[in-house]
């Protein structure tokens, strides 16, 4: 709902429209939202046994019950790990090349006022206990909270390099055109 409050970008008037037959959900759309979705489940992934392996738990699968709290304060650090690479992923989504880093990041109020209010409930259900009993999160610690920030920060910077080069191919193709 917040992306519905995004200003149009600057180069909008600029590309002509889309063609009536053309489809809005492409191959290319397709593996772009497949690259997306296992890039950030295995940074997710990563993040869940990286956590294990510095408790001391690598390779013991029989830790992995919901009883013990170092399994669910893993899980919950998978949650928020995903969570913050969606928060990440809307940011950067927001123009198909355009940096996310220009005037057009804190353009919409609304959208980081969202993205605030997400982390207000996210920390609400990691850190109230009765929550905690209903939906099985664990508390986390600073160290934690860094590890799901790379892991967004590592799915921003992919996506940031993606842009790079499709800018350039689309700044190549221009002035092939022009030639």
């Amino acid at each position: 709902m917040a992306l519905t409050f995004d200003p149009a970008p600057d180069d909008m008037m600029k590309s002509p429209p889309r063609r009536l037959n053309d489809h809005f959900l492409t191959i290319k759309n397709l593996l772009d939202i497949a690259y997306v979705a296992l890039f950030m489940g295995g940074v997710a992934v990563l993040n869940f046994m990286w956590f294990l392996e510095r408790n001391g738990y690598h390779n013991a699968p029989s830790i992995w019950t919901e009883e013990n709290p170092l399994y669910r304060r893993a899980l919950t650090l998978t949650y928020v790990t995903i969570m913050m690479g969606q928060f990440m992923n809307i940011l950067s989504r927001r123009h198909e090349s355009q940096s996310i880093f220009n005037r057009y990041l804190w353009s919409n109020p609304i959208l980081l006022g969202s993205i605030a209010l997400s982390l207000v409930m996210m920390c609400i259900v990691i850190y109230t206990p009765f929550i905690q009993t209903y939906v099985r999160t664990a508390n986390l610690t600073i160290n934690d909270w860094s590890y799901a920030l790379l892991g967004a920060v590592a799915m921003l910077v992919a996506h940031e390099i993606r842009k790079f080069f499709r800018r350039r191919r689309q700044k190549a193709a221009i002035l092939k055109s022009k030639i």
